[in-house]
C-alpha cells in the first residue's frame, strides 16, 4: 500500500489555484491492475477526477474497471489502449490525445513490467529492445516526449513517475544481487537492440534489468 500512498500524494497535492468545482484530468498508464488501480479506484471515487486508463489490453481493464460500482466513480473512468512495448502504439495514443485537444492536468506514468526469474534469454519489444527498460523506461519516454508541450501548457499540471527504491543499492531489495547501475550507456548508444540486452552493454540479467529500469525512469524525471 505504501507505493499506492505515494502516488495518490504526488496526484491529489494540486495547487490551489485550480478550480475544484471542474474535474481535473489524469492519465494513468497500467492503471486497470496494482498500485496504478488502487490509485484510480481513490481518484474516481472522489469525484474530482476523469480518469483515463491507458492499457495494453481493453478487455483486462474493462474487466477491472467493472469491479468498481457506479457509485463510486466508475463513470469517471474512460479506456485508451496504450501498448508501452510498441513504439507505434505510444505514437497513436499520444496523438489521439493531442486531437482530441483534451485538458491533460496530470500523466501518471505507472505501467512497469519485471521479468526476475524469467531465465537468461532477454525478452525484446516489437521494436527489439530488451522489454524491461523498453516498457518501463522507453515508452514512457516517448510518451512524456510526445505529450510534453500539451501538458506544460495547462496551468499546475504534472507528470508523476511511480519509482521504486531497487535502483538504490542501499535500499532493500536494490542490496540484493548485482546492484543498478548504467556505467556509460554503451548499450543504449549502441542500439540496445539484439544481442545487446543491458543499458550499460553488459550480460543480461534480468533482476538488474528492473533495477536499471527504475534507474533510469528516477532520471527522466530530472531531465524533463
Amino acid at each position: 500500500m505504501f507505493p499506492t500512498l505515494l502516488l495518490l500524494a504526488s496526484l491529489l497535492f494540486f495547487p490551489t489555484s485550480i478550480s475544484s468545482k471542474v474535474r481535473q484530468t489524469v492519465i494513468i498508464t497500467g492503471g486497470n491492475r496494482g498500485i496504478g488501480f488502487s490509485a484510480c479506484k481513490k481518484l474516481a471515487a472522489s469525484n474530482d477526477w476523469s480518469i483515463i486508463l491507458a492499457c495494453k489490453s481493453k478487455e483486462r481493464a474493462l474487466k477491472a474497471i467493472s469491479t468498481i460500482p457506479t457509485s463510486q466513480g466508475r463513470e469517471n473512468i474512460e479506456i485508451l489502449e496504450l501498448d508501452l512495448s510498441d513504439l507505434k502504439s505510444v505514437k497513436n495514443f499520444a496523438t489521439e490525445i493531442i486531437k482530441s485537444k483534451r485538458v491533460i492536468n496530470v500523466l501518471a506514468c505507472n505501467a512497469g513490467i519485471q521479468l526476475t526469474g524469467s531465465g537468461n534469454k532477454p525478452q525484446r519489444t516489437k521494436d527489439g529492445f530488451e522489454s524491461t527498460v523498453g516498457v518501463n523506461h522507453l515508452g514512457h519516454f516517448l510518451l512524456v516526449s510526445l505529450l510534453l508541450k500539451s501538458i506544460k501548457n495547462v496551468k499546475g499540471s504534472r507528470i508523476v513517475f511511480t519509482g521504486s527504491g531497487v535502483h538504490n543499492p542501499d535500499e532493500p531489495g536494490g542490496n540484493v544481487g548485482i546492484a543498478a547501475g548504467l556505467g556509460d550507456l554503451s548499450g543504449l548508444k549502441d542500439g540496445f537492440k539484439d544481442p545487446i540486452a543491458m543499458v550499460d552493454g553488459g550480460k543480461y540479467d534480468p533482476d538488474k534489468a528492473y533495477k536499471d529500469s527504475k534507474l533510469v525512469s528516477t532520471s527522466i524525471s530530472l531531465v524533463f
